[in-house]
């Protein structure tokens, strides 16, 4: 029974231990966020950066397909066109 009893003395110890840790480490948990409020960067400026440089990759990639489609509808031109000579 002495056992039993210096056991949860021990237990009942340990989680007196254990709750005035947790209490420190939500009060540091807290001024962390609290610091970490402060910090805060803005990124407004290269939200708009982001936007302005996908307008020019997709400006980019349209006149490169216009240039590749404009090269192929001249090569199938030439194809047609030499295939009509030779029939002729």
């Amino acid at each position: 029974m002495q056992n039993l009893n210096n056991r949860l003395a021990n237990y009942l110890e340990k989680v007196c231990a254990l709750e005035k840790s947790n209490k420190q480490l939500e009060i540091q948990i807290r001024e962390k966020l609290s610091e970490g409020a402060a910090v805060r960067k803005d990124y407004s400026d290269y939200f708009t950066l982001i936007t302005t440089l996908r307008k020019q990759v997709r400006h980019a990639e349209d006149s490169l397909w216009c240039t590749y489609h404009g090269i192929i509808s001249w090569y199938l031109e030439r194809v047609c066109f030499g295939s009509r000579i030779l029939n002729l």
